[in-house]
């Protein structure tokens, strides 16, 4: 592994823990549209996480990559269908 393909996966590993703050501090609609990019772009590599684990990988990976894929969907499932804030 080289040291950028390290920074890489690093990079989008704390993604999930960076959205906290901007999860508390945007407003409602900021905060929607942030949320259901990155649970996009999160899925969608989480999927190739799994994949990857599924053919090359030990069973904790791919209960980990499962893990990942499950919450990563509830976050933009969540998103994608909150009400609409009055006011």
């Amino acid at each position: 592994m080289t040291n950028e393909l390290l920074l890489l996966i690093t990079v989008i590993t704390v993604i999930p823990a960076v959205m906290v703050f901007p999860s508390l501090t945007l407003p409602y609609k900021a905060n929607r549209w942030a949320n259901l990019i990155v649970g996009i772009f999160m899925v969608g590599f989480d999927l190739i996480f799994l994949i990857t684990a599924i053919l090359t990988a030990p069973s904790y990976e791919i209960f980990l990559g499962i893990l990942y894929l499950v919450f990563t969907a509830l976050i933009f499932w969540y998103a994608w269908t909150w009400p609409k804030q009055k006011g």
